[in-house]
Protein backbone atom coordinates (compact mmCIF):
# COMPACT_ATOMS: atom_id res chain seq x y z
CA UNK A 1 0.00 0.00 0.00
CA UNK A 2 1.50 3.57 -0.97
CA UNK A 3 -0.07 6.49 0.74
CA UNK A 4 0.35 9.68 -0.61
CA UNK A 5 -0.36 13.52 0.03
CA UNK A 6 -1.13 16.87 -1.35
CA UNK A 7 0.80 19.32 0.48
CA UNK A 8 -0.42 23.19 -0.11
CA UNK A 9 -0.30 26.50 1.29
CA UNK A 10 -4.00 29.03 1.03
CA UNK A 11 -2.29 32.88 0.34
CA UNK A 12 -4.19 35.99 1.36
CA UNK A 13 -2.61 39.32 -0.26
CA UNK A 14 -4.71 42.63 -1.75
CA UNK A 15 -4.22 46.24 -1.20
CA UNK A 16 -6.32 48.72 0.62
CA UNK A 17 -5.89 51.82 -0.96
CA UNK A 18 -6.69 54.53 1.48
CA UNK A 19 -7.06 57.94 0.01
CA UNK A 20 -9.46 61.04 0.59
CA UNK A 21 -11.16 61.75 -2.82
CA UNK A 22 -10.24 58.73 -4.92
CA UNK A 23 -13.82 57.58 -5.71
CA UNK A 24 -14.25 60.82 -7.65
CA UNK A 25 -11.04 61.15 -8.90
CA UNK A 26 -8.63 57.99 -9.62
CA UNK A 27 -10.55 55.22 -8.93
CA UNK A 28 -9.96 53.70 -11.91
CA UNK A 29 -6.34 53.76 -11.19
CA UNK A 30 -6.85 51.22 -8.11
CA UNK A 31 -8.72 49.10 -10.66
CA UNK A 32 -5.95 48.85 -13.06
CA UNK A 33 -6.59 44.99 -13.41
CA UNK A 34 -9.95 44.91 -14.68
CA UNK A 35 -9.36 45.36 -18.58
CA UNK A 36 -11.10 42.71 -20.24
CA UNK A 37 -13.10 40.59 -17.52
CA UNK A 38 -16.25 40.32 -17.30
CA UNK A 39 -17.47 42.01 -14.18
CA UNK A 40 -20.86 42.65 -12.34
CA UNK A 41 -21.56 45.79 -10.11
CA UNK A 42 -23.90 45.08 -7.28
CA UNK A 43 -24.87 47.40 -4.87
CA UNK A 44 -27.81 49.04 -3.01
CA UNK A 45 -30.64 51.52 -4.17
CA UNK A 46 -29.42 54.24 -1.85
CA UNK A 47 -25.56 53.89 -3.20
CA UNK A 48 -26.50 53.50 -6.63
CA UNK A 49 -28.67 56.97 -6.82
CA UNK A 50 -25.44 58.64 -4.90
CA UNK A 51 -22.41 56.61 -6.76
CA UNK A 52 -23.63 54.53 -9.10
CA UNK A 53 -22.83 56.28 -12.33
CA UNK A 54 -19.72 57.46 -11.26
CA UNK A 55 -18.90 53.97 -10.47
CA UNK A 56 -19.64 52.79 -14.08
CA UNK A 57 -17.65 55.58 -15.74
CA UNK A 58 -14.99 54.75 -13.54
CA UNK A 59 -15.16 50.90 -14.62
CA UNK A 60 -15.77 51.00 -17.47
CA UNK A 61 -12.60 53.41 -18.00
CA UNK A 62 -10.80 50.70 -16.45
CA UNK A 63 -11.70 48.43 -19.20
CA UNK A 64 -14.83 46.39 -18.53
CA UNK A 65 -18.45 47.46 -19.08
CA UNK A 66 -20.34 46.08 -16.15
CA UNK A 67 -23.53 44.68 -15.66
CA UNK A 68 -25.10 46.30 -13.00
CA UNK A 69 -27.50 44.60 -10.14
CA UNK A 70 -29.21 46.85 -7.56
CA UNK A 71 -30.70 44.65 -4.68
CA UNK A 72 -32.49 46.07 -1.56
CA UNK A 73 -30.07 44.65 1.09
CA UNK A 74 -29.70 44.68 4.84
CA UNK A 75 -29.08 42.45 7.64
CA UNK A 76 -32.28 41.44 7.51
CA UNK A 77 -31.89 40.24 3.78
CA UNK A 78 -28.91 38.92 4.61
CA UNK A 79 -29.80 35.34 3.35
CA UNK A 80 -29.09 32.81 0.81
CA UNK A 81 -31.59 34.29 -2.04
CA UNK A 82 -29.23 37.49 -1.87
CA UNK A 83 -26.57 35.79 -2.62
CA UNK A 84 -28.31 33.57 -5.73
CA UNK A 85 -29.24 36.84 -7.55
CA UNK A 86 -25.60 37.96 -7.37
CA UNK A 87 -24.72 34.41 -9.12
CA UNK A 88 -27.47 34.68 -11.57
CA UNK A 89 -26.61 37.70 -13.01
CA UNK A 90 -23.12 36.58 -12.52
CA UNK A 91 -24.12 34.09 -15.12
CA UNK A 92 -26.45 36.36 -17.33
CA UNK A 93 -23.40 38.67 -18.21
CA UNK A 94 -21.15 35.52 -18.64
CA UNK A 95 -18.65 35.79 -15.90
CA UNK A 96 -15.87 33.37 -16.60
CA UNK A 97 -12.98 31.98 -14.43
CA UNK A 98 -11.30 35.58 -15.18
CA UNK A 99 -14.53 37.49 -13.86
CA UNK A 100 -14.95 39.55 -11.31
CA UNK A 101 -17.63 41.06 -8.79
CA UNK A 102 -17.49 44.66 -7.51
CA UNK A 103 -19.48 45.51 -4.44
CA UNK A 104 -20.31 48.94 -3.93
CA UNK A 105 -21.28 49.66 -0.50
CA UNK A 106 -21.37 48.96 2.84
CA UNK A 107 -20.80 45.48 4.76
CA UNK A 108 -23.60 43.35 4.04
CA UNK A 109 -23.19 44.37 0.33
CA UNK A 110 -19.57 42.89 0.92
CA UNK A 111 -20.51 39.77 2.44
CA UNK A 112 -22.48 39.02 0.07
CA UNK A 113 -20.66 39.94 -3.00
CA UNK A 114 -17.47 37.55 -1.22
CA UNK A 115 -19.98 34.86 -0.48
CA UNK A 116 -21.37 34.46 -4.26
CA UNK A 117 -17.77 35.07 -5.63
CA UNK A 118 -16.19 32.47 -3.64
CA UNK A 119 -18.77 29.78 -5.39
CA UNK A 120 -19.18 31.09 -8.43
CA UNK A 121 -17.17 28.85 -10.80
CA UNK A 122 -15.40 27.61 -7.56
CA UNK A 123 -14.36 30.80 -7.21
CA UNK A 124 -13.86 34.06 -9.09
CA UNK A 125 -12.37 37.97 -8.09
CA UNK A 126 -13.62 40.57 -6.42
CA UNK A 127 -12.81 43.76 -4.91
CA UNK A 128 -14.77 46.24 -2.59
CA UNK A 129 -16.00 49.84 -2.54
CA UNK A 130 -16.65 50.38 1.21
CA UNK A 131 -19.14 53.35 1.44
CA UNK A 132 -19.92 53.05 4.87
CA UNK A 133 -17.37 53.83 8.11
CA UNK A 134 -18.27 50.10 9.35
CA UNK A 135 -17.11 48.87 6.02
CA UNK A 136 -13.77 50.90 5.33
CA UNK A 137 -12.28 50.07 9.04
CA UNK A 138 -13.61 46.69 9.40
CA UNK A 139 -15.99 44.13 6.93
CA UNK A 140 -14.34 45.43 3.93
CA UNK A 141 -10.34 44.88 4.58
CA UNK A 142 -11.15 40.99 6.05
CA UNK A 143 -11.16 38.08 3.94
CA UNK A 144 -14.50 36.65 5.25
CA UNK A 145 -18.22 36.50 3.34
CA UNK A 146 -21.26 35.08 4.40
CA UNK A 147 -25.05 35.13 5.46
CA UNK A 148 -27.39 34.57 8.17
CA UNK A 149 -28.96 30.92 8.17
CA UNK A 150 -32.07 30.75 10.53
CA UNK A 151 -31.71 32.37 13.57
CA UNK A 152 -27.45 32.19 13.48
CA UNK A 153 -25.68 34.94 12.27
CA UNK A 154 -23.27 34.05 9.29
CA UNK A 155 -23.53 30.52 9.91
CA UNK A 156 -22.89 30.16 6.06
CA UNK A 157 -19.84 31.70 4.94
CA UNK A 158 -16.02 31.64 3.18
CA UNK A 159 -12.71 32.80 3.34
CA UNK A 160 -12.33 34.81 -0.09
CA UNK A 161 -9.95 37.04 -0.12
CA UNK A 162 -10.77 40.85 -2.53
CA UNK A 163 -8.20 41.52 -5.00
CA UNK A 164 -8.76 45.14 -3.95
CA UNK A 165 -10.22 47.44 -1.36
CA UNK A 166 -11.14 51.15 -2.03
CA UNK A 167 -11.16 53.62 1.02
CA UNK A 168 -12.44 57.01 0.53
CA UNK A 169 -13.44 58.67 3.43
CA UNK A 170 -15.48 61.70 1.66
CA UNK A 171 -17.84 58.83 1.05
CA UNK A 172 -18.56 59.01 4.59
CA UNK A 173 -20.26 62.15 3.94
CA UNK A 174 -23.88 60.91 2.71
CA UNK A 175 -24.47 58.50 5.66
CA UNK A 176 -26.78 59.22 8.14
CA UNK A 177 -25.09 59.84 11.46
CA UNK A 178 -26.16 56.66 13.36
CA UNK A 179 -24.69 54.85 10.56
CA UNK A 180 -21.32 56.33 10.97
CA UNK A 181 -21.72 55.93 15.13
CA UNK A 182 -22.21 52.31 14.31
CA UNK A 183 -19.29 52.11 12.66
CA UNK A 184 -17.32 53.72 15.68
CA UNK A 185 -17.73 50.79 18.04
CA UNK A 186 -15.44 48.77 15.69
CA UNK A 187 -13.28 51.32 15.90
CA UNK A 188 -13.38 51.35 19.53
CA UNK A 189 -13.06 47.22 19.72
CA UNK A 190 -9.68 48.25 17.46
CA UNK A 191 -8.29 50.84 20.38
CA UNK A 192 -9.46 48.48 22.92
CA UNK A 193 -7.48 45.20 22.15
CA UNK A 194 -3.93 47.07 20.60
CA UNK A 195 -3.74 51.09 20.52
CA UNK A 196 -4.12 53.00 23.37
CA UNK A 197 -3.32 56.27 21.29
CA UNK A 198 -6.27 55.50 19.31
CA UNK A 199 -8.35 55.40 22.01
CA UNK A 200 -7.28 58.65 23.60
CA UNK A 201 -8.24 60.29 19.93
CA UNK A 202 -11.67 58.53 19.99
CA UNK A 203 -11.89 60.32 23.60
CA UNK A 204 -10.43 63.49 22.57
CA UNK A 205 -12.72 63.75 19.25
CA UNK A 206 -15.01 61.16 18.27
CA UNK A 207 -18.14 63.19 19.01
CA UNK A 208 -16.67 65.55 16.44
CA UNK A 209 -15.92 62.82 14.14
CA UNK A 210 -19.36 61.65 14.57
CA UNK A 211 -21.07 64.83 13.96
CA UNK A 212 -18.69 65.68 10.84
CA UNK A 213 -19.36 62.41 9.52
CA UNK A 214 -15.16 61.88 9.49
CA UNK A 215 -15.08 65.41 7.87
CA UNK A 216 -13.36 67.50 10.23
CA UNK A 217 -10.41 67.67 11.27
CA UNK A 218 -9.45 65.77 8.50
CA UNK A 219 -5.69 64.84 9.78
CA UNK A 220 -7.59 63.17 12.64
CA UNK A 221 -10.22 61.50 10.86
CA UNK A 222 -7.68 60.29 8.13
CA UNK A 223 -5.18 59.02 10.99
CA UNK A 224 -8.10 57.07 12.70
CA UNK A 225 -9.50 55.56 9.69
CA UNK A 226 -5.80 54.86 8.85
CA UNK A 227 -4.90 53.11 12.18
CA UNK A 228 -7.83 51.02 12.44
CA UNK A 229 -6.98 49.28 8.99
CA UNK A 230 -3.83 48.78 9.93
CA UNK A 231 -4.52 47.64 13.20
CA UNK A 232 -7.11 44.80 11.53
CA UNK A 233 -4.81 44.08 9.07
CA UNK A 234 -1.68 43.47 11.59
CA UNK A 235 -4.32 41.25 13.75
CA UNK A 236 -5.81 39.25 10.70
CA UNK A 237 -2.21 38.93 8.79
CA UNK A 238 -0.79 35.93 10.51
CA UNK A 239 -4.29 33.91 10.64
CA UNK A 240 -6.20 34.97 7.91
CA UNK A 241 -8.36 31.62 7.11
CA UNK A 242 -8.30 31.00 10.81
CA UNK A 243 -6.75 27.74 10.65
CA UNK A 244 -3.90 28.39 12.68
CA UNK A 245 -5.73 29.16 15.88
CA UNK A 246 -9.25 30.05 17.12
CA UNK A 247 -7.82 32.50 19.72
CA UNK A 248 -8.45 35.94 17.98
CA UNK A 249 -8.09 39.64 19.64
CA UNK A 250 -10.27 41.26 16.66
CA UNK A 251 -13.14 38.95 18.37
CA UNK A 252 -13.53 41.22 21.23
CA UNK A 253 -17.43 42.48 20.90
CA UNK A 254 -18.18 39.35 19.24
CA UNK A 255 -19.29 36.92 22.16
CA UNK A 256 -23.28 37.81 23.06
CA UNK A 257 -23.33 40.60 19.90
CA UNK A 258 -24.63 38.03 17.59
CA UNK A 259 -26.99 36.40 19.75
CA UNK A 260 -28.42 39.82 20.56
CA UNK A 261 -28.76 41.12 16.79
CA UNK A 262 -30.97 37.58 15.59
CA UNK A 263 -33.00 37.96 19.16
CA UNK A 264 -33.89 41.18 18.04
CA UNK A 265 -34.86 40.13 14.35
CA UNK A 266 -31.80 42.12 13.25
CA UNK A 267 -33.59 45.87 14.39
CA UNK A 268 -30.59 46.13 16.93
CA UNK A 269 -27.61 47.20 14.31
CA UNK A 270 -24.45 46.03 14.30
CA UNK A 271 -22.20 48.41 15.76
CA UNK A 272 -24.84 48.82 18.50
CA UNK A 273 -24.43 45.06 19.48
CA UNK A 274 -21.52 45.23 19.16
CA UNK A 275 -20.67 48.54 21.62
CA UNK A 276 -23.18 46.25 23.98
CA UNK A 277 -20.97 43.43 23.61
CA UNK A 278 -18.07 46.07 24.70
CA UNK A 279 -19.09 47.15 27.58
CA UNK A 280 -20.08 43.80 29.24
CA UNK A 281 -17.16 41.95 27.99
CA UNK A 282 -15.46 44.82 30.07
CA UNK A 283 -17.56 43.96 32.96
CA UNK A 284 -16.35 40.46 33.07
CA UNK A 285 -12.84 41.27 32.70
CA UNK A 286 -12.77 43.36 35.60
CA UNK A 287 -15.14 40.61 37.63
CA UNK A 288 -12.11 38.01 36.90
CA UNK A 289 -9.51 41.10 38.04
CA UNK A 290 -8.31 41.61 34.74
CA UNK A 291 -9.39 45.31 34.25
CA UNK A 292 -9.17 48.02 36.33
CA UNK A 293 -12.22 50.00 37.87
CA UNK A 294 -10.27 53.31 36.53
CA UNK A 295 -10.19 51.20 32.65
CA UNK A 296 -13.68 50.16 33.31
CA UNK A 297 -15.24 53.47 33.54
CA UNK A 298 -13.39 54.87 30.42
CA UNK A 299 -14.47 51.84 28.34
CA UNK A 300 -18.05 52.39 28.80
CA UNK A 301 -17.73 56.28 29.29
CA UNK A 302 -16.23 56.53 25.90
CA UNK A 303 -19.11 54.28 24.43
CA UNK A 304 -21.78 56.16 26.40
CA UNK A 305 -20.65 59.40 24.91
CA UNK A 306 -20.27 58.12 21.11
CA UNK A 307 -23.77 58.17 22.17
CA UNK A 308 -23.67 53.82 21.36
CA UNK A 309 -25.87 51.92 24.04
CA UNK A 310 -24.05 49.97 26.76
CA UNK A 311 -27.25 47.66 27.46
CA UNK A 312 -30.27 46.38 26.13
CA UNK A 313 -33.57 44.66 27.29
CA UNK A 314 -32.55 41.34 26.12
CA UNK A 315 -29.09 41.44 27.31
CA UNK A 316 -30.05 38.46 30.15
CA UNK A 317 -28.69 35.62 32.18
CA UNK A 318 -30.13 33.29 29.54
CA UNK A 319 -28.92 35.10 26.20
CA UNK A 320 -25.83 35.20 27.57
CA UNK A 321 -25.32 31.77 28.74
CA UNK A 322 -26.96 30.50 24.93
CA UNK A 323 -23.85 32.85 23.64
CA UNK A 324 -21.30 31.03 25.42
CA UNK A 325 -22.72 27.93 24.16
CA UNK A 326 -22.52 29.01 20.45
CA UNK A 327 -19.00 30.63 20.82
CA UNK A 328 -18.06 26.86 21.62
CA UNK A 329 -19.25 25.67 18.72
CA UNK A 330 -17.61 28.41 17.08
CA UNK A 331 -14.41 28.14 18.44
CA UNK A 332 -13.58 24.47 18.52
CA UNK A 333 -14.97 23.88 22.15
CA UNK A 334 -13.00 26.58 23.63
CA UNK A 335 -14.56 29.78 24.67
CA UNK A 336 -11.43 32.46 23.69
CA UNK A 337 -13.39 35.07 24.93
CA UNK A 338 -11.33 38.03 24.25
CA UNK A 339 -11.23 40.44 27.54
CA UNK A 340 -9.35 43.52 27.73
CA UNK A 341 -6.78 44.30 30.41
CA UNK A 342 -6.27 47.56 29.96
CA UNK A 343 -6.77 50.08 27.51
CA UNK A 344 -4.90 48.24 24.72
CA UNK A 345 -3.93 45.14 25.80
CA UNK A 346 -6.03 42.14 25.76
CA UNK A 347 -5.85 38.93 26.61
CA UNK A 348 -8.01 35.67 26.67
CA UNK A 349 -10.52 33.94 29.22
CA UNK A 350 -10.05 30.31 27.64
CA UNK A 351 -11.84 28.04 29.35
CA UNK A 352 -16.34 28.47 30.01
CA UNK A 353 -15.16 27.16 33.28
CA UNK A 354 -13.68 30.42 34.72
CA UNK A 355 -17.03 32.33 34.19
CA UNK A 356 -19.93 30.66 36.47
CA UNK A 357 -23.89 31.29 36.08
CA UNK A 358 -23.08 33.10 39.40
CA UNK A 359 -20.11 35.25 37.43
CA UNK A 360 -22.90 36.24 34.79
CA UNK A 361 -25.80 37.44 36.71
CA UNK A 362 -22.92 39.61 38.93
CA UNK A 363 -21.71 40.93 35.88
CA UNK A 364 -24.83 41.84 34.65
CA UNK A 365 -25.36 43.94 37.62
CA UNK A 366 -21.99 45.46 37.57
CA UNK A 367 -22.85 46.90 34.08
CA UNK A 368 -26.48 48.40 35.37
CA UNK A 369 -24.29 50.12 38.27
CA UNK A 370 -21.43 51.66 36.23
CA UNK A 371 -23.69 53.10 34.16
CA UNK A 372 -25.58 54.59 37.23
CA UNK A 373 -21.94 55.60 38.25
CA UNK A 374 -21.30 57.40 35.03
CA UNK A 375 -24.28 59.86 34.60
CA UNK A 376 -27.99 60.61 35.18
CA UNK A 377 -30.32 57.95 34.01
CA UNK A 378 -32.03 60.35 31.30
CA UNK A 379 -27.94 60.45 29.66
CA UNK A 380 -28.15 56.52 29.52
CA UNK A 381 -28.28 55.12 26.28
CA UNK A 382 -30.57 51.82 26.41
CA UNK A 383 -32.03 51.11 23.52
Amino acid sequence: MRELCLSAQKCAEFEVTVSRGSFQNDIADSFDGLRGRKCVLVTTPTVWTLYGENAVRALKKSGTSPEVLVLELGEERKFMPSVLKVAQCAQRAGVDRHGILVALGGGVVGDIVSFAASMIRRGVGHARIATTLMAQIDAAVGIKGGVNFNQSKNYLGCFHPPEEVLVDPDLLKSLPLAAVRQGMAEIVKIAMIRDRRLFEMLEECGETLIGTRFAQPVAVADEVITRSIDGMLIELSSNPYENMTLERYVDLGHMISPALEAQSGYTLHHGEAVAIDLAYTSCIANDAGHLSDEDLLRVIGLLRRLDLPTNHAFLNEALVLRAFEDTEKHRGGALNLPVPTGIGTCDFIRSRAELSDATVTRTLMRLAETEDMLSEADLCVVI
